[in-house]
């Protein structure tokens, strides 16, 4: 009887009866929870509200093998495809949307569940790299888009990666790759602070000339020449009209004011 009238009153999920219930609209004789209410006699949400849903864990689904047929049947090749075939409406109920999961036991890559054959990027086992530049450099490729056509092309081994400068950690540069010689790409050497040894990253704002890293250039600079500032009379640098770093700052902000 409880059920019946639930039915009637057409809720679409469990979050639109309890809504129901806190409205103060169910009949005082009916449950608000249903599940403990009626224990065993409770056959889920969908048959307490007449729209028939089963919850994803309590289906009974296809075996494995039976959901991979049923997919290659249809000729789906993509998981794009795969994920537009669900959202159809075309699905049979008893084939789940979240087949890696479901399916997890068995599972191994969405190229054997449907039948492409396609292994992840990151999951290839590639040759090594001395091996791989062997290889294509008897092509006698001479740019980087000859490469990306001769890729395209399928002529390309599935062992050699498409793009060697994400896989390889020996890569330098693609004529070292491709095997022209062509030294103008090369990287430049790593420049090392002569006082330190270490390897200055950032050329542009290392001055080179002296061959020192910043850190050393400016303990250098401070030996050669300490001044006072004619302001708060600390030893300093002049960055301009005798003044230090801070004090030049504070003048310039006064001048611009």
């Amino acid at each position: 009887m409880s059920g019946k009238l639930v039915k009637s009153e057409g809720l679409q999920s469990f979050a639109e009866w309890q809504t129901f219930c806190r409205r103060g609209l169910k009949p005082a004789n009916i449950p608000a929870g249903p599940s403990q209410m009626f224990g065993k006699e409770f056959q889920g949400v969908g048959n307490w509200l007449g729209t028939n849903y089963v919850a994803t864990f309590n289906r009974q689904y296809r075996s494995f093998t039976a959901s991979k047929q049923y997919v290659r049947e249809h000729r789906i090749s993509s998981i794009k495809q795969w994920s537009q075939h669900c959202s159809s409406g075309e699905k049979p109920d008893d084939i789940p949307t979240d087949v890696a999961v479901i399916y997890s036991k068995e599972w191994t890559t969405w190229g054997d569940f449907l039948g492409t054959g396609f292994v992840c990027y990151q999951n290839r086992k590639h040759k090594s790299f001395e091996e791989s530049r062997k290889f294509v450099r008897k092509l006698g490729l001479k740019t980087r888009a000859e490469w990306e056509r001769y890729c395209k092309s399928g002529k390309k081994p599935d062992d050699i990666p498409a793009g060697p400068s994400m896989v390889y950690s020996e890569w330098t540069y693609w004529d070292d790759w491709l095997g022209t010689g062509n030294s103008k790409h090369k990287k430049k050497p790593p420049l090392k602070c002569k006082v330190c040894g270490k390897v200055v990253v950032d050329r542009a704002k290392s001055p080179s000339a002296l061959g020192m890293c910043g850190a050393c250039y400016h303990k250098h600079r401070r030996k050669l020449k300490p001044h006072i500032c004619s302001e708060c009379g600390e030893k300093c640098f002049i960055e301009g009209r005798n003044r230090c770093k801070k004090c030049y700052r504070r003048f310039q902000r006064n001048n611009h004011a």
